[in-house]
This record gives C-alpha cells, sequence and structure tokens, in this order.
C-alpha cells in the first residue's frame, strides 16, 4: 500500500509539473502574439 501512494504522488508531481509548462507555454505565446 504504502509503495502504491508513492507512485500516486510521483504521478501528482509529474502532472503538476507538466501542467505549469503548459502554462508557461500559452503565456509565451501570448506574449509572441
Amino acid at each position: 500500500m504504502h509503495k502504491y501512494s508513492t507512485i500516486l504522488v510521483i504521478s501528482t508531481n509529474h502532472s503538476h509539473i507538466r501542467f505549469q509548462l503548459f502554462k508557461r507555454s500559452i503565456n509565451i505565446q501570448s506574449k509572441i502574439l
């Protein structure tokens, strides 16, 4: 069970990082436009 929760936390952090990168790329594109 502990192993599963660790995997869950890692995947959540990973998706959060991807979301931050996604927002940043949108901000960059809007500045270019």
